[in-house]
């Protein structure tokens, strides 16, 4: 996948503490069936899995067992069981 034109359907939202939310989602067409997660906070920030093929997070509690980077490709650490760039 390129990831130009790109259409994600958001399946499920929950709310985290300190304003985040781990957003679920997904992309089904022309054979690919592509789920993943991203954690979106009310600053803007949003964070997404290093490995998008793989598995994903379903619930709060294991957020901290994956590897994630903000957006602009920066690697995010896990502190206080949510992924944080310092």
């Amino acid at each position: 996948m390129s990831g130009e034109d790109v259409e994600y359907t958001i399946t499920d939202g929950k709310e985290i503490k300190d304003g985040a939310v781990l957003y679920l989602f997904e992309y089904k067409e022309d054979g690919y069936n592509i789920t993943s997660s991203a954690i979106g906070y009310e600053d803007g920030s949003v964070f997404v899995l290093t490995d998008w093929q793989g598995s994903r997070p379903e619930s709060i509690e294991e957020i901290e067992d994956y590897s994630w980077i903000r957006v602009d490709g920066m690697p995010a650490i896990i502190l206080s069981g949510l992924p944080r760039v310092l």
